[in-house]
């Protein structure tokens, strides 16, 4: 898959691309899987539903794309969240702990020194379910470089 992403990307590794060229460049990837998948299946004897979950995450280092994606749409994709709260509870220089514990030291940071930040995760990672949310079946979630995020359709 990512050969294939790659591939669709082009050999311009110098110039920043955008979240657009991103998005583009994932739903040609998509698209050309599901194709080999249809093809592989043409001619089977065997009443096979052609289905396949694909989650996958991109970065160039400043920007991420990841995809939450079903070729069925009867199927449910695994599932993909993510979090612009959850860095307070996760970073161990601040006042929380993942799991709820109680911690009594006194050298950590007020979660309010925290910085701008997004988490992309197949499952929440910390017990605060509020901090979390469940990207939309067949979604990108976008994050830009200024770790704005956005959710949007996968329109093949």
């Amino acid at each position: 898959m990512a050969a294939l992403f790659f591939t669709h990307l082009g050999n311009d590794w110098i110039t920043e691309t955008t979240m657009e060229n991103l998005k583009n460049t994932m739903i040609k990837t998509l698209k050309d899987v599901l194709e080999l998948i249809d093809n592989s299946i043409q001619g089977s004897d065997d009443e096979v539903i052609p289905h396949s979950s694909l989650n996958f995450a991109v970065t160039d280092g400043c920007q991420v794309l990841a995809s939450r994606f079903s070729s069925v749409s009867e199927y449910e994709p695994p599932s993909l969240y993510y979090s612009t709260k959850a860095g307070p509870t996760l970073n161990r220089k601040f006042p929380d702990h993942p799991d709820g514990k109680e911690t009594n030291d006194k050298n950590k940071k007020s979660a309010d020194e925290h910085g701008k930040h997004a988490i992309v995760a197949s499952e929440p990672n910390t017990y605060k379910s509020d901090e979390w949310e469940l990207v939309p079946p067949n979604s990108f979630v976008l994050i830009d470089k200024n770790f704005n995020v956005t959710t949007e359709q996968i329109q093949l």
